[in-house]
């Protein structure tokens, strides 16, 4: 059988590389109480296009699972977990109609597809999943649903609800995940749309019912790509990859009245364009990543900020590690954090590690593959996943701002053929970066 595996780009002609391990670790991770740690990477495993993985507490790497194009391929996300043990996670392609998958993987390795995206109910989710209290899985998509722009959607058992259907107006979520409070809404963000078309910060009630909460304006932030987290008081605490008064991100706060309050600008010296989500410990203290795309900032950083106000760069990454933290980080009892670099390292393919309390800076685990691009042309493609809500303002045009020549629409691909993974505004963004080397796994692979 014939069958497209598509990734962020689409770059026919180009070869995979030989079958490896695991290799470029770019979402998240999660852990549980035997101190095992529980990711996926976008490439490696027999077909060399993505698996899910474990590392133990004496440093021991498992490869859980390989994905095979049928049960998806290229998750760029991390996983959630049941009570159970059972993961949960999303491939953004793959799967019946090359669109992407929703998965589980129970404790004795059976994978069980529960939801193959099929363009009509969504398309291309590259955003993890939340899991809510009462067991169902919440979710976006990048593209797909009624306007093309893709869902939000819950997952009770194998049984998908599409909640929202976003539109231009609103913008897409992209890579953002959703967060759902005790009460039942639904928070998240788009990384375009909005009054400004630089993103908004939502709510969704049960019923579907969409309130923008937030416009970002530039100024106060622009194209969030990492969603928001919320407090015991119901206050969201988020990032963006760009705005504030350097042009490098923001961190910001929305309480409950709905005052917005931005916490950080991210200046290239304090750090630069956060892609990963944040966390937040028992004190309030919230930690998060930075891509790191400026040359004060290195390949990238880890940061906190504290319920008082205080921000500390905790570490520089200089790339002997690794690069390019994009995935959120993970916290364990003692305070230890875990987190993924996406790319370099020792073997070229990113790394898991550790960052203690005192500061001491582990490495678990290297990934390697043969063929890695540039770091640079790795930045690139990270920097593409939060860039769509610009590419998405040149190709509509505002009122006030020069419009520029919307390109014409391509076909939808039948069955056998090449299925971007996301609408026009992407599709540009991709060809775009198509001028720089990229990974061997994110090519097209047909066979």
């Amino acid at each position: 059988m014939r069958r497209s595996l598509i990734a962020l780009a689409m770059l026919a002609g180009c070869c995979p590389a030989a079958p490896v391990l695991a290799a470029f670790p770019i979402g998240g991770l999660i852990g549980d109480t035997a101190g095992t740690l529980y990711g996926t990477t976008s490439g490696g495993g027999p077909d060399n296009i993505g698996t899910v993985f474990s590392i133990d507490n004496m440093g021991a790497l498992t490869t859980l699972a390989s994905f095979d194009g049928n049960t998806g391929a290229a998750p760029f996300a991390g996983l959630v977990r049941d009570h159970t043990g059972t993961l949960f996670g999303t491939t953004a392609a793959g799967g019946a109609q090359d669109f992407g998958t929703v998965f589980s993987l129970a404790n004795d390795g059976a994978m069980t597809i529960l939801v193959n995206f099929n363009g009509t109910n969504g398309r291309a989710p590259f955003a993890g999943l939340t899991l809510a209290a009462d067991g169902a899985l919440y979710g976006t998509t990048a593209s797909g649903g009624a306007a093309g722009h893709g869902t939000l959607f819950r997952l009770d058992g194998v049984t998908l609800t599409t909640l929202l259907n976003f539109t231009p107006q609103t913008g897409g979520p992209f890579h953002n995940p959703v967060t759902v409070a005790p009460s039942g809404l639904v928070y998240g963000a788009t990384a375009a749309g909005g009054t400004q078309d630089r993103g908004t910060l939502f709510s969704v009630d049960g019923s579907g019912a969409l309130t923008v909460l937030a416009n970002f304006n530039g100024a106060n932030g622009d194209t969030p790509v990492a969603g928001v987290i919320i407090d015991a008081a119901g206050t969201l605490y988020g990032t963006t990859l760009q705005g504030g008064t350097a042009g490098l991100g923001t961190l910001f706060r929305l309480d409950r009245q709905g005052s917005f309050t931005t916490l950080v600008n991210f200046d290239g010296v304090n750090n630069s364009r956060p892609i990963g989500g944040l966390i937040m410990d028992a004190a309030g203290t919230i930690y998060g990543t930075t891509s790191g795309d400026s040359a004060q900032s290195g390949a990238g950083t880890v940061f906190s900020l504290s319920s008082a106000g205080d921000f500390s760069t905790l570490v520089v990454f200089d790339g002997t590690i690794g690069l390019r933290p994009t995935g959120t980080l993970h916290i364990d009892a003692a305070g230890t954090l875990y987190g993924t670099l996406s790319a370099g390292g020792l073997r070229g393919a990113g790394s898991v590690y550790s960052l203690a309390r005192t500061g001491t800076l582990t490495t678990l685990v290297s990934f390697s593959d043969p063929s890695v691009p540039e770091p640079g042309s790795w930045l690139l493609i990270i920097i593409g996943f939060g860039l769509v809500g610009g590419a998405a303002r040149r190709q509509r045009g505002l009122p006030g701002r020069p419009k520029r020549h919307r390109p014409r629409p391509s076909p939808e691909p039948s069955r056998g053929q090449s299925a971007a993974v996301a609408p026009a505004a992407i599709s540009s963004l991709c060809r775009c970066l198509a001028t720089a080397a990229m990974p061997a796994h994110l090519s097209v692979r047909s066979r």
